[in-house]
């Protein structure tokens, strides 16, 4: 949110630590795409939204599905 490289290169290679401990199990593989998706467009848009507000705008199949 601050636009600082530091935190970005921090989360950033976070992502990569949590990419490789997934890598094990399909399920982890799954959770974890979905959550870096979320996570690197918080990185590019500095705009924190919460799951629900990711799906509704960018997965609106799956919104869909729920209801």
């Amino acid at each position: 949110m601050t636009g600082d490289l530091a935190w970005r290169q921090k989360a950033q290679g976070m992502l990569e630590k949590s990419r490789q401990l997934s890598q094990g199990s399909p399920e982890a593989t799954k959770s974890y795409e979905e959550y870096a998706e979320r996570i690197r467009y918080r990185l590019d848009s500095r705009e924190i939204i919460d799951k629900p507000e990711y799906d509704r705008r960018f997965r609106p199949a799956k919104v869909e599905a729920k209801n």
